[in-house]
């Protein structure tokens, strides 16, 4: 049910509630005018299309635009779409006696919609099988204020990659939880390195 039937519907209630307690108790219970309530009674007819919101589009509109001019509008629009004052200027020379809003509003209008750009599917992570398949680097920079001697320095860490992992442990295979309990010596590496800048050439 759309919001123009709801409404319908509760002006409806409105007048029942004023055929039995009269329009004025209607209006106090509802808060609303007793001029309200007595138009939708003279509208109503029996059925909640009555009461429903009548257009208010005028019946005779002797300015409205021809369908030669929405044509030259069109036109000129689609042929200089970054530039409508220009189409307006080429108009003008066609006959067309508008105003540059009204041409500039018209073209919004027949401009077609955009097309929605597709939502971007990125690629599923294909997580590591076993310990060593995967290792992830991380490389930060030591501040100044923690070297003495003045050199650069960048800390790498690295760490081996894997969600479920298997080991072999008194001859019985163990399905670790997380990579805390994998044990190796090797699963994280830490060390503070002096790197300077180097040049890397091109592979053969």
């Amino acid at each position: 049910m759309d919001r123009i039937t709801q409404e319908a519907y509760y002006r409806q209630r409105v007048l029942k509630y004023a055929e039995k307690h009269g329009v004025t108790k209607a209006a106090e219970r509802y808060r609303m005018s007793r001029k309200t309530v007595h138009k939708w009674k003279r509208r109503y007819d029996g059925t909640v299309e009555s009461l429903k919101n009548r257009s208010r589009a005028p019946l005779h509109s002797p300015l409205k635009q021809s369908d030669w001019e929405i044509q030259l509008v069109q036109r000129y629009a689609k042929k200089y779409p970054r530039d409508l004052l220009l189409g307006y200027e080429k108009a003008q020379k066609s006959g067309y006696v508008r105003s540059y809003g009204c041409f500039k509003r018209t073209a919004s209008k027949l401009r077609p919609p955009e097309k929605k750009k597709r939502a971007r599917q990125n690629k599923p992570y294909e997580r590591a099988a076993y310990p060593g398949q995967k290792l992830q680097v991380d490389v930060k920079f030591v501040p100044s204020y923690c070297v003495a001697n003045g050199q650069k320095y960048y800390q790498f860490t690295a760490k081996l990659l894997c969600d479920k992992a298997f080991w072999l442990k008194d001859g019985k295979l163990i399905q670790l939880r997380d990579m805390s309990e994998y044990t190796m010596p090797t699963t994280s590496i830490m060390r503070t390195v002096y790197c300077p800048p180097i040049r890397l050439s091109p592979s053969a």
